[in-house]
């Protein structure tokens, strides 16, 4: 080392820069591969949690001989990693759906109610929480109620049930029975049936999948997409009934009475 040079901290990478600097300036060699308006301060945020991965393992690893390294550790250093990673990309879904330009969507939907006779203005922004199978993503989007129309006379305060939401519908949420997306729905399905426990799917949900919601919500769930198996399934065995002239009469293609079926909540209620 040269006289009067000081020893650099020992976790500043071999550029010289901190390690924050060193993050930012890998970022700014890729911000050319970014979309404009790409969030780069949401991953500013999370440096510390992926250099704190390294600085953590090669801490327990030097521990190594004196047991400190085990297989729970590792899980642990990456359950947290994953953990930071899944932050980060809620975060920056986050901001995409934020961005997002929602006019086609409306200019669509005026030309649709004008087709119809009607008129709709834009109301105001609205909140919605989706779940994903990566946790819950909320973002605003906005929404339309309709208008005076001709002749007509201006109509009473409006309702959350009278408003449309463009985005929804473009997205296919609206449409939905939960605010969910479907493989969500399918996933609490799954662990519902495989841990036989709602309380147990939920504590699953909430550790492996970053998902809080409550047992009601998960029965509600699993009760929900039983019943659309269970009518399918009967609606093949009576075609297939019919096609191969069993005798008798065809299963009936209706829910049986004794199957606990939870209502759910209409599809139209925004939110």
């Amino acid at each position: 080392m040269a006289p009067g040079k000081k020893n650099k901290d020992k976790d500043t990478p071999p550029s010289g820069l901190a390690p924050e600097d060193e993050f930012m300036a890998v970022a700014a060699d890729v911000k050319g591969l970014c979309p404009d308006g790409f969030p780069l301060e949401l991953v500013r945020d999370y440096w510390k949690c992926f250099f704190g991965f390294v600085v953590d393992f090669r801490k327990t690893a030097s521990r190594a001989d004196q047991g400190g390294l085990d297989s729970s550790q590792l899980e642990d250093l990456l359950g947290s990693l994953a953990h930071a990673q899944n932050g980060l990309n809620l975060k920056l879904l986050r901001s995409e759906l934020a961005n997002y330009d929602q006019t086609p969507l409306i200019a669509k939907k005026k030309r649709e109610a004008k087709a119809r006779g009607e008129i709709v203005k834009i109301y105001r922004w609205a909140p919605r929480t989706l779940i994903t199978c990566s946790g819950p993503v909320t973002f605003s989007r906005l929404s339309l109620i309709r208008s005076r129309g001709s002749g007509e006379r201006e109509r009473a305060p409006w309702t959350s049930w009278e408003m449309a939401f463009p985005l929804d519908e473009a997205m296919g949420t609206s449409r939905l029975p939960f605010k969910m997306t479907c493989r969500a729905m399918l996933e609490i399905s799954r662990l519902a049936a495989m841990t036989l426990s709602y309380d147990a799917a939920r504590q699953t949900l909430a550790r492996e999948r970053f998902i809080a919601i409550t047992g009601v919500t998960i029965r509600a769930v699993a009760n929900r997409l039983g019943e659309l198996v269970l009518s399918g399934d009967l609606a093949r065995a009576s075609a297939a009934w019919n096609e191969w002239h069993l005798p008798g009469s065809p299963p009936s293609a209706a829910p049986a009475a004794s199957v606990p079926v939870l209502a759910a909540p209409p599809a139209s209620v925004p939110g």
